[in-house]
């Protein structure tokens, strides 16, 4: 299972700061491969999660801010408005739910949330948008890897 990941994630294996992000969680990318998330939603939380250690892993300059999904998703010096859009947004909700929410939050917002999203499209373009802000080549191939 993790041959798929680094097969998937070889474009981009050479850069240390990525290769390193991606390494850190291998235990959950073999566990989303397992499907030992439950549904759509728990996935693209992992997701959520790997889209925010890319974007906190990347170089910027000294003095800079580093990236997260909490940054990214308004304005900034960095990324301009380049990822502005709902799917950097909603994925950003699902990893501030899961790091900052008590059991009881996150369930009444999964229930809310889980009504009419299509996490594989949402997953898709924030994986895409971040790739591309990036300069990675493999980004989407990664998270379809992750959840075909």
């Amino acid at each position: 299972m993790w041959e798929k990941i680094t097969d998937a994630a070889s474009p981009d294996w050479r850069q240390s700061w990525f290769r390193r992000a991606v390494e850190k969680l291998e235990d959950r990318f073999v566990a989303i491969q397992l499907r030992l998330y439950r549904g759509e939603r728990e996935q693209a939380a992992e997701v959520a999660l790997f889209l925010d250690q890319l974007l906190d892993a990347y170089p910027v300059p000294a003095g800079t801010e580093r990236l997260k999904l909490g940054s990214v998703k308004r304005e900034n010096a960095i990324t301009e408005r380049r990822l502005v859009a709902d799917s950097i947004e909603q994925m950003h909700k699902l990893r501030t739910e899961r790091s900052h929410a008590l059991p009881e939050h996150r369930r009444r917002a999964a229930a809310r949330a889980a009504e009419g999203t299509d996490w594989k499209r949402v997953m898709a373009e924030a994986a895409d948008l971040i790739g591309r802000e990036l300069k990675l080549r493999c980004v989407t191939a990664l998270v379809r890897t992750l959840v075909p």
